[in-house]
């Protein structure tokens, strides 16, 4: 990598930037993996399913 940065210095600092961001890909990834299944919720999931019609008329919801 020396060589590299002596010879091609912006050409060195591509690669590096490349592995630093291959490094990342790959953690980030791993941390993927790890995150538990705790966080799900089936309203949550049940709220996702759903849509705004939004041309609809706007309703207040009183008087209902």
């Amino acid at each position: 990598m020396s060589a590299a940065i002596a010879h091609a210095p912006e050409g060195a600092e591509r690669v590096r930037v490349t592995q630093e961001v291959a490094s990342l890909d790959a953690k980030l990834a791993s941390v993927a993996t790890e995150i538990p299944r705790s966080f799900y919720s089936p309203g949550v999931e049940k709220g996702m399913a759903t849509r705004v019609e939004v041309d609809a008329p706007l309703a207040t919801g009183e008087g209902e």
